[in-house]
């Protein structure tokens, strides 16, 4: 698990309780530390992210440990970056992802934080690079006709009653993701399943950090959401 903070702040302790439905189940779970901003930029916290998935991928061989499937996901800032790691080739060892309340647009999510009016005192803009050019390079929406040949399946969730980010986030990163799978699919004569591969789970009644808390507690959907996704995901 990568965790949020607006690419500037957050440690993985503050997050110990997600482990717990997943240990129930007999999963190894890792929450990940990364650098945060000042002390690094996205650049620096995609490369701390693939460093760690192929060390405790090396070390432990996946879920349960013995070579199982690995699963990564994160959320708000995390699922941004685990999601530029995705689709640059950086996380060849990861099975599928999921993604919490993700930010896909960089340059609209500095509008929203403006609506917000924290603008003057996050670090997107810095983490990002500050300029447009630099925000649409690191914008999945707009990167995904570059996508690799080890891109993994993929969950998004994502709370309906989010005021952070958005829900149109996921919902046009989505159909972002639909399209190209649809012109991979009809390519290689396997429409159907690669359609199956990108999902979208809009959870009702749920704000942004409700995505963690609830998957943690067993509240609402988002964790029977995300079990049964890896289930049908990677077989388990």
């Amino acid at each position: 698990f990568m965790h949020g903070g607006a690419w500037g702040s957050g440690f993985p302790t503050m997050y110990r309780l997600l482990s717990l439905p997943f240990l129930e189940r007999n999963f190894r779970v890792i929450i990940l530390g990364y650098r945060t901003y000042p002390d690094t930029d996205v650049e620096g916290q995609i490369e701390d992210l693939a460093r760690a998935v192929e060390y405790f991928s090396e070390k432990y061989g996946g879920i349960g440990g013995s070579g199982g499937p690995v699963v990564l996901m994160g959320h708000s800032s995390g699922a941004h970056v685990s999601m530029l790691a995705a689709m640059r080739g950086r996380l060849p060892v990861v099975d599928a992802l999921i993604a919490g309340s993700g930010v896909y647009d960089v340059e609209r999510q500095q509008q929203q934080e403006k609506r917000m009016g924290v603008n003057e005192i996050s670090p997107m803009s810095a983490a990002n690079g500050f300029s447009k050019e630099s925000f649409c390079r690191y914008s999945p929406q707009f990167l995904s006709d570059d996508l690799p040949a080890n891109f993994p399946p993929t969950l998004l969730v994502h709370g309906e009653d989010d005021d952070v980010t958005p829900l149109e986030n996921s919902r046009e990163f989505h159909r972002t993701l639909e399209d190209k799978s649809t012109d991979i699919g009809r390519k290689k004569g396997l429409l159907g399943s690669f359609m199956r591969h990108h999902q979208l789970e809009v959870l009702e009644g749920t704000g942004h950090q409700d995505v963690v808390t609830n998957t943690c507690l067993g509240k609402g959907r988002a964790q029977a959401a995300i079990l049964d996704w890896i289930e049908s995901a990677v077989g388990l």
